[in-house]
């Protein structure tokens, strides 16, 4: 690496030994901020005792003059690629904030984390909205109540099995046969079904 200035910066992406650069400040935080700059990537200048995270770089007003104080311990490239913390919508005002902070930074309220959380993609405007897992508990009570209707499912998420005992339900008013099978049906789910429609264990 031979950069020209001490505010000229290299960029070490994860998975490959080829160098980027060179870049300036400016130049680094203008990618970063429009999401060019994706995923675990380590920053170097000849200012630099150590390869430094990105995101020490583009916080720290201090490496604006090539410093290597930094608010992050520096790391070599050989080390483990550490994922940045995602980012969520804050539920009052939907300001970007780390799924970790306990408060917004912007109106000061607090991130409920034991509610429905909305992911933020930092490259893009599109909102994830990731749901809470399933209760097996809420599951087993809709299924002893309602089995025969397929609520149970419904609530699961397991859309398909649950509107075929719908149906069937109904078809056994006038026929006992098919009332018969659900309600066979139903009993095994309640035992054998861990798991909602996303695939995801409920709680």
């Amino acid at each position: 690496m031979s950069a020209t200035a001490v505010d000229s910066y290299y960029l070490l992406r994860e998975g490959s030994e080829k160098e980027e650069g060179p870049y300036t400040l400016d130049q680094i935080r203008h990618l970063y901020y429009l999401g060019k700059l994706e995923g675990p990537i380590l920053c170097a200048s000849e200012g630099m005792a150590e390869w430094q995270p990105i995101s020490a770089l583009i916080s720290s007003p201090e490496q604006s003059s090539g410093s290597s104080g930094s608010t992050e311990p520096p790391i070599s490239a050989s080390q483990k690629f550490e994922p940045e913390p995602k980012l969520i919508a804050c539920p009052d005002c939907g300001h970007q904030v780390s799924k970790r902070a306990a408060s917004c930074p912007s109106c000061g309220a607090p991130i409920n984390q034991d509610g429905p959380l909305v992911a933020v993609s930092p490259s893009s405007s599109q909102v994830i909205y990731v749901s809470q897992p399933k209760s097996r508990g809420v599951y087993i009570i809709l299924g002893i109540f309602f089995g025969l209707l397929g609520i149970h499912n419904f609530y699961a998420g397991h859309y398909g099995a649950g509107a075929i005992q719908f149906v069937l339900t109904l078809l056994g008013l006038a026929i006992i046969v098919p009332l018969i099978f659900v309600f066979v049906w139903v009993i095994v789910e309640l035992f054998v079904v861990t798991k909602d429609g996303s695939g995801r264990s409920m709680t």
